[in-house]
């Protein structure tokens, strides 16, 4: 029986060894995941505040392209304007000229008519009132 009681101390001292030791690395691996954890949640911090920068700058980029965008609408209208006014002042002075060459054209019809008797003098009369 002292055989046995010497086996179940044995045992037993064993067994609080092991606990002994399981309790130290549990402690040890406690105290690595609360170190890890704290490095995470710092990364997590920096990476939250990163973020927040680049939002930051993504909201005065849009600010200033809103801003670019606006004036170069502001300056492509005012292109438009002066060259729409540039091509009316053209379009008219082409319609002015045309217009004159056809009366000119028109009168000399109608000298080549009254020349050669090919109209009445009513009606020739007539056209010229049409022509003017």
């Amino acid at each position: 029986m002292i055989e046995n009681n010497n086996n179940n101390n044995e045992i037993l001292e064993a067994i609080q060894m092991l606990s002994t030791h399981v309790d130290e690395q549990v402690h040890s691996v406690k105290t690595e995941l609360k170190t890890e954890i704290g490095d995470v949640r710092k990364e997590i911090g920096d990476v939250r505040k990163e973020i927040g920068d680049v939002r930051k700058e993504i909201g005065e980029v849009r600010k200033d392209m809103t801003s670019q965008i606006g004036k170069l609408r502001s300056d492509l209208i005012d292109h438009v304007e002066r060259t729409v006014n540039n091509a009316k002042g053209d379009i008219v002075q082409l319609l002015k000229t045309d217009r004159e060459r056809h009366k000119l054209f028109h009168e000399k019809l109608l000298s080549i008519f009254e020349y050669n008797k090919l109209a009445k003098p009513e009606e020739i009369a007539m056209l010229r009132e049409l022509v003017a």
